[in-house]
């Protein structure tokens, strides 16, 4: 899975192909007649990438105020710690609870 830098930076550089593809058309001369279907699905198609750009960037910019990736990962194997810790202390008040069971036998 790419990160969100990385993702990010593509679709800059696909909007970037489709608006450079806009403007070779247009020194063509397709752009002095009217617009055709073709065009007019490319500039819809723009549309929805920068308005799907654009809450990408403000989905991210609030995962990024919400908590940091690295936080997360710390918590995570801070609680794997604790919970090897309580095992392996339930593990040793069992021997003792054993122990003591069998010496009032």
């Amino acid at each position: 899975m790419y990160s969100s830098r990385i993702l990010s930076a593509r679709i800059r550089l696909g909007l970037e192909i489709v608006t450079e593809y806009r403007i070779m058309a247009s020194n063509y001369g397709q752009a002095s007649s009217p617009p055709s279907y073709q065009d007019d699905k490319l500039d819809h198609l723009l549309k929805v990438i920068e308005k799907l750009m654009d809450r990408y960037e403000s989905i991210e910019k609030t995962l990024e105020k919400k908590c940091d990736v690295s936080e997360v990962a710390e918590l995570g194997k801070r609680t794997r710690q604790l919970e090897e810790r309580f095992w392996s202390l339930d593990k040793e008040l069992e021997a003792k609870f054993n122990s003591v069971e069998n010496r009032s036998h």
